[in-house]
């Protein structure tokens, strides 16, 4: 196991995981997140253990309705570092990521006077490809 993710973060992940498969079972209709672990960490964990179904439904139902300006630079970064490291390797690459991706930046671009103001060194770490197209946005 990786030392980034802690015992109690995988038996929450597990859990997650678990309660998924009883909710699918039963169509009951309740929020299964009731967890300390952070949305953005059970992705990490999801994606370590190659758990398509837990990532389409985090990206989907739990983080890209969240998008702020607290996480949306993270899950930027997080994204794209996903979809260049998975193109470099020839990996298929689910839509969520690409989603994730221009959700952020569809986020940080209607944003941008405030990132500017409030988040600026964050900016400048941006890849240029990428931050030309926020601000094209």
């Amino acid at each position: 196991m990786p030392l980034w993710i802690t015992s109690n973060e995988v038996l929450e992940y597990f859990f997650y995981s678990k309660n998924q498969e009883n909710i699918e079972n039963s169509n009951e209709n309740f929020n299964p997140f009731p967890f300390s672990i952070s949305s953005r960490k059970l992705l990490q964990i999801a994606d370590f253990f190659n758990n398509q179904s837990i990532i389409i439904k985090i990206i989907k139902e739990e983080i890209i309705p969240s998008i702020s300006e607290q996480n949306s630079l993270l899950y930027l970064e997080d994204s794209y570092e996903k979809l260049t490291k998975g193109s470099q390797k020839g990996e298929y690459i689910d839509n969520e990521w690409f989603d994730l991706f221009y959700a952020s930046i569809d986020f940080i671009s209607k944003n941008f006077l405030g990132f500017l103001t409030h988040k600026f060194e964050n900016l400048i770490l941006i890849n240029k490809t990428v931050l030309g197209e926020i601000v094209e946005k």
